[in-house]
C-alpha cells in the first residue's frame, strides 16, 4: 500500500473516532458507561492519528 494512502486511512479512522468519541461526550446525562466509552473512544482515535504521523515520517525504502 502507498504510504500517503495508509496515513489518510489510519488519519481518517482516527479523526473519526474522534469526532464520535467527543459527540459521546458532549451528549452524555453523567451516565458513568458513556463517559468511560467515550474516553476510549477519543484514547482510540489518538492512537490512529499517532499511527499516521509516524506512517509518514518512515522513510522511503529503496527499490533497486
Amino acid at each position: 500500500m502507498d504510504k500517503k494512502k495508509a496515513a489518510l486511512t489510519w488519519a481518517l479512522l482516527g479523526t473519526s473516532f474522534l469526532l464520535y468519541g467527543l459527540y459521546c461526550a458532549l451528549t452524555t446525562g453523567g451516565t458513568w458507561y458513556l463517559i468511560a466509552s467515550a474516553a476510549i473512544l477519543v484514547a482510540s482515535g489518538t492512537v490512529c492519528l499517532a499511527s499516521a504521523v509516524q506512517i509518514m515520517r518512515r522513510p522511503d525504502q529503496q527499490r533497486y
